[in-house]
């Protein structure tokens, strides 16, 4: 038989444990950037980006005090960790291609300099990066090119697959009223 102090003590660590799991869930969603991951299979290769959802609306207390995104909040010619806190990373299973490009399996960080007709993709060995410390171009892997496009105004960053074939699709970064393309083919 439980006495009444143990009893006591049970019901306590269960709301304690309770409210504990609460408080971290609603800070999780209070992030101004709260992380993100997407997967997808294309023939049998895993692909997985994992990544901060910037808002186009700066959060209260940012540096950031306009919602003009590109050439003001992400600058034009400019290397950027394509997300927020740490740099996006996107991991394949196995070789593919990327934009006609090869590139073989493993985890990388991904950064892009965007301009406004045509954006440099960049994928780094150097994959556990926080902030805007770009590896730098000697750590580059893969660099290719490719052309943004006009899309529906979305609030927070998000990566998507689209146009998944049986052995192709391609990935979009969309964010405001961009979203750029990634061609990948697996080999």
């Amino acid at each position: 038989m439980i006495n009444k102090l143990t009893k006591a003590l049970l019901v306590f660590a269960v709301v304690v444990s309770f409210l504990s799991s609460t408080e971290a869930y609603s800070w999780q969603q209070a992030l101004p950037s709260p992380k993100a991951s997407v997967m997808q299979i294309i023939k049998t290769t895993e692909i997985t980006v994992v990544y901060h959802r910037p808002s186009v609306t700066p959060p209260p207390g940012s540096q950031r005090t306009s919602s003009v995104i590109w050439g003001e909040g992400v600058p034009y010619s400019k290397v950027w960790r394509a997300g927020a806190n740490n740099a996006t990373t996107i991991e394949f299973g196995k070789d593919v291609t990327i934009q006609g490009e090869d590139l073989a399996a493993g985890l990388y960080s991904f950064w892009v300099i965007p301009e406004r007709d045509e954006w440099t993709l960049i994928f780094s060995s150097e994959p556990d990066v926080w902030g805007l410390a770009y590896p730098g171009i000697d750590n580059d892997v893969l660099r290719v090119k490719t052309k943004p496009e006009t899309a529906e105004h979305l609030e927070r960053l998000a990566y998507y697959f689209s146009e998944v074939l049986s052995d192709s699709g391609v990935l979009y970064l969309h964010w405001e009223k961009i979203r750029v393309p990634i061609n990948i083919k697996v080999k």
